[in-house]
């Protein structure tokens, strides 16, 4: 290569580290300005949200800091991956799968009593997990029946009664609405659409009867009516 054409080369090189460079301390003002804009925003108290007339206080659902936000979603994400081990577990074989159905009920059923135990006022973080269970459990009974044929359907059915009944265990003493409403729809559409895959009427009925009657004995209790 030329000489000429080298030092051409060196010169354009410097040129774009230059701008670079210049580029990497314009951002590093801006990042400044707005550290600074926002710090008497942060200090600034905002008021708290007047609950609307006729809507109780339990059933609102309270949103955290933006910076408490991320942290649940991403608790609820690897709650999702954790289901997508054992899925891949009981693909492989490596473990005896009846061991692998009580582990992976076991999971589901601690984010649903993981969704009942966060502290008070955490409702969005309540509803995240509860939301993180019926995605767990769901999924993993369809495959569980319909796929691997491990459980019948009248098992299936049974836990996912026990699923809907035990959400209203749970919530009861702290009127958890959205944890109701999470785990009750949950199970109302995979008892539906395992029925209707299966032919199978008989458990899914049962097992929707079962949750019409936890929904009306909570009614009797005052507990919520809109279901």
């Amino acid at each position: 290569m030329p000489a000429s054409k080298r030092v051409e080369m060196m010169d354009d090189l410097r040129e774009a580290l230059a701008r670079l460079d210049a580029r990497l301390e314009n951002l590093e003002r801006r990042v400044s300005a707005l550290d600074h804009l926002s710090q008497p925003a942060t200090s600034l108290s905002v008021p708290a949200a007047v609950p609307a007339r006729g809507t109780p206080a339990s059933e609102e659902i309270t949103l955290p800091p933006a910076g408490g936000v991320f942290p649940v979603v991403g608790k609820a994400m690897l709650g999702i991956a954790g289901a997508y081990v054992l899925r891949a577990v009981a693909e492989s074989g490596s473990f005896p799968k009846l061991l692998v159905v009580i582990l992976a009920l076991a999971y589901a059923g601690a984010w649903l009593v993981w969704a009942t135990r966060v502290p008070v006022g955490a409702r969005l973080a309540s509803t995240v997990y509860a939301v993180t269970a019926a995605l767990i459990l769901a999924p993993m009974l369809g495959e569980l029946t319909l796929r691997f044929e491990i459980l019948p359907a009248s098992v299936t059915a049974g836990l996912l009664s026990a699923f809907a009944v035990a959400a209203f265990a749970l919530a009861w003493k702290r009127n958890l609405a959205p944890v109701v409403w999470v785990t009750e729809g949950t199970a109302v559409l995979t008892a539906l659409a395992l029925m209707i895959a299966s032919h199978d009427l008989a458990p899914y009925i049962a097992a929707l009867l079962v949750m019409a009657l936890s929904s009306e004995l909570a009614a009797a209790g005052n507990r919520w009516l809109g279901l």
